[in-house]
Parts: C-alpha cells; sequence; structure tokens
C-alpha cells in the first residue's frame, strides 16, 4: 500500500521495517534498521532505555535509509561501534512520529557478550560468552 499525500487525507505512520534483537561481541559493531510509513512521511528517532540517543557520542551513528524505506517513507540506521558491555547492553527503540495520531515504537534489544576460552584439565577449549556454555557451531572466528 502507498501513500499520496493530498489535502484531505492524512494517516498516522506505521512501522514497516522493525528492529531486531542482536547479540553482539565486545568490541563489535552492532547496526540496528527501523522504516516508517505515513502521511505526512514520519520522523524517526532512536532511544536507548527510553532515552533518546545523541549522535554527539562518537560510538553511535544515526543515518537515513529513505531508498530502502520505500515511497512514502523515511529510514533510519543506528550502528553502534565498537560495543561496550556495560554501556551498550540494552532495550533500543525507534520511534517514528508525523503528528497524525499516536508515535509508534518497535523495541529490540542488544546483548553483549564476551568470548572467553577456559581449558579444562584434558586442554580441550570450551567455549563461554559471559558464563553460558557455547556450542561450536555459534563461534565462527575468535580474535
Amino acid at each position: 500500500m502507498f501513500y499520496r499525500h493530498s489535502p484531505e487525507t492524512f494517516y498516522p505512520p506505521e512501522i514497516t521495517i522493525r528492529p531486531q534483537n542482536l547479540q553482539v561481541r565486545v568490541n563489535g559493531i552492532a547496526a540496528f534498521y527501523c522504516a516508517a510509513r505515513g502521511d505526512p512521511i514520519p520522523n524517526i528517532q532512536w532511544r536507548k532505555n527510553g532515552k533518546r540517543v545523541s549522535s554527539m557520542q562518537s560510538r553511535y551513528q544515526v543515518s537515513g535509509m529513505d531508498a530502502a524505506a520505500g515511497p512514502g517513507a523515511n529510514g533510519a540506521v543506528l550502528r553502534i561501534e565498537p560495543v561496550r558491555a556495560t554501556r551498550d547492553d540494552a532495550t533500543y527503540e525507534c520511534m517514528a512520529e508525523n503528528g497524525v495520531g499516536d508515535a509508534v515504537t518497535a523495541v529490540a534489544t542488544l546483548t553483549v557478550f564476551e568470548v572467553l576460552i577456559v581449558l579444562r584439565g584434558d586442554a580441550t577449549p570450551r567455549l563461554r560468552a559471559n558464563g553460558t556454555r557455547l556450542r561450536n557451531e555459534n563461534i565462527t572466528k575468535i580474535r
């Protein structure tokens, strides 16, 4: 469905691309994607634990993705690099508003983990993330 701007008809925002939950290793990169449509075209803001994310922090970058969002839509990417365990392990929210109806939100969680290699008496490596044993197929490379 495409929205066309007409003087009599306005549509509240609707989120069309929702951010997904992420699991990212410490010092990695996290990227959340969000898009919304409406008439007028919605503005998108990112929030972390309920507080607006500021692009003034050098590790947080917010950029547009209008072409991928589609006609009559607006999109935004929140990129966090490098990811920090104690600072970035949080809930992130995409909020779209256009002055028509209520603002709409979509929420995703960033889980940050550290990979530790624990050697046992048999010298067999055991992979762990934050105290939880990981299956070998979940680890592709350890730096």
